[in-house]
């Protein structure tokens, strides 16, 4: 299982092709099977972000 906790705004596409690309890499550098992969995306909105103690 991944977890990726992302920023809000990309689209189902760059989702889509970033769990694709994550899984062929990790079958063909890994030898994981691709049925193995399971990946959840967390998109929090911008306010719920904070970095070097500002909110985003």
């Amino acid at each position: 299982m991944i977890e990726l906790t992302i920023f809000p705004g990309r689209t189902t596409e760059q989702k889509a092709a970033a769990i694709r690309m994550i899984t062929e890499k990790l079958t063909e550098r890994l030898s994981i099977p691709a049925t193995d992969v399971f990946i959840i995306m967390h998109e929090p909105p911008l306010e719920n972000w904070g970095f070097a103690g500002h909110q985003k």
